[in-house]
């Protein structure tokens, strides 16, 4: 895809990983970036425009479509990782807010971002749902690819 001219909306956009994607989207001329946050506050980024949004909120990815709904490419990058025994004290908690944020929250916003069924079937559009895991130490990316959403 190309990047120069396009509009983007990067999620988890705050700090690390989305941080540096939205820096790196500015830096090859992107024409905008949205950089989402669930706190825009803490968007420090020059040259982007903090936007709030909490993947977990159906409200504010609707509100998030009505202000970004021109994209051209949706950066799911939003996440969280909260490690701990498979059976600790609040292992199933931790599960289920990891799947909401990390799961939910990307096909929340592809959904958003197509509302309209008709529309996903005739684009035959993709999203991808990727993690870059960094306690591994190596540095994995594992990604999903959703294809034909909405067919």
């Amino acid at each position: 895809m190309k990047v120069a001219g396009s509009i983007v909306l990067v999620t988890g956009a705050n700090r690390g990983l989305g941080r540096a994607f939205a820096k790196a989207l500015v830096e090859m001329g992107a024409a905008k970036v949205y950089a989402a946050a669930r706190n825009p506050e803490a968007v420090t980024l020059k040259g982007v425009v903090p936007l709030k949004l909490d993947v977990t909120s159906d409200e504010d990815a609707v509100a998030a479509a009505r202000v970004a709904g021109n994209i051209n490419l949706l950066i799911n990058n939003a996440g969280i990782a909260r490690p701990g025994g498979f059976l600790a004290d609040g292992a199933v908690e931790a599960a289920r807010e990891q799947f909401e944020v990390n799961f939910v929250g990307p096909l929340r916003m592809a959904r958003a971002f197509a509302p309209d069924e008709e529309r996903r079937r005739r684009d035959h559009q993709r999203a991808f749902c990727c993690k870059l895991d960094e306690r591994s130490g190596a540095g994995d990316l594992w990604c999903i690819e959703i294809s034909r959403m909405g067919a």
